[in-house]
């Protein structure tokens, strides 16, 4: 029988993720493996945006960003679980902030920091084989840099396979969520940044407030399993009444017409199990996001109801 193993939280928590990535010595060896730049011991490096709150870990919350300082670059680290449509152009408007952010009033344009916004995603967004990618603007036919202080680079942690030795160790890490996993990931790298990082990891994990978040944790998942199939059986009776309402109205030469009011049937369904968990306590972002309906309609049904949130 093989020997039961001990689960930890790993990188993709969003506390873990800030712990870890306030620990300077971490990110600078990170952003030096995975970007290839040359931050020194010497260099400071200013960790921003890493308040942790364990009120938060009842939401949907899935962008986990950090933004890190070193000279006149900056480096926004985001860990993102969910897939989004379009994420290019999420990725390039959250560098368009950075940037903007990184001048001050009255300055000129040239004072402007190099950006970089290193996306790490658990899913695959990119068509290439490649697990990293690094986007820069070059003139279409020269090839000609217009300007070194735009990158957006991507790290898939679907394709680590494809990675080179150095990132796939990063991104094992990173989704590793056994305590075996990663003592021995500490024990047999040869690289001091995986290391570091992995020792951090195990540290953080046997913090007594760890505890307290894997209950929070624990508690969110059965909420949510026991949602989805209440929504599951609703969607179901709701497709039954409306199989059995074409059916009818097909008889009749109704078919068309009845269509569009039914599939508004679903969408009340939906509403109708959104409300039972919203009385239950569970916060209305939070429901709206798994119900998949809008956070609006949500709150006025509720308010139709009379139900708080």
């Amino acid at each position: 029988m093989p020997e039961e193993k001990t689960t930890i939280l790993p990188i993709t928590n969003d506390e873990v993720f800030k712990r870890l990535f306030g620990n300077t010595k971490v990110t600078r060896y990170f952003l030096n493996d995975i970007l290839g730049l040359e931050i020194t011991p010497q260099d400071s490096i200013v960790v921003k945006d890493r308040e942790i709150n364990l009120g938060k870990t009842k939401t949907k919350d899935t962008r986990l960003d950090i933004r890190v300082s070193t000279g006149e670059t900056d480096v926004e680290i985001e860990m993102q679980c969910k897939n989004h449509a379009s994420y290019g152009d999420r990725a390039m408007y959250y560098w368009a902030q950075m940037f903007w952010q990184s001048l001050q009033n009255g300055e000129t344009y040239s004072k402007a920091h190099k950006c970089i916004s290193l996306n790490i995603l658990d899913f695959k967004t990119l068509t290439c084989q490649e697990g990293f990618s690094v986007f820069k603007p070059l003139e279409e036919t020269r090839g000609e840099l217009l300007s070194d202080k735009f990158i957006i680079a991507f790290l898939e942690l679907p394709k680590r396979e494809n990675l080179p030795d150095s990132l796939k160790a990063w991104a094992d890490l990173i989704l590793a969520n056994t305590k075996e996993e990663v003592t021995k990931m500490a024990d047999e790298t040869n690289n001091p940044g995986i290391k570091e990082a992995a020792d951090e990891v195990l540290e953080i994990n046997r913090e007594p407030w760890i505890k307290t978040l894997k209950e929070q944790l624990e508690e969110a998942a059965h909420e949510r399993a026991s949602f989805e199939e209440t929504e599951r059986l609703e969607r179901e009776r709701a497709e039954r009444e409306r199989q059995e309402k074409l059916a009818e109205a097909k008889e009749q030469g109704l078919e068309q017409g009845l269509e569009q009011g039914l599939e508004q049937g679903l969408e009340q369904g939906k509403l109708k199990a959104a409300l039972n968990f919203l009385e239950k306590g569970m916060p209305i972002e939070q429901v709206a996001d798994i119900a998949e309906v809008s956070l609006q309609s949500l709150k006025d049904a509720a308010d139709e109801k009379g139900i708080a949130y």
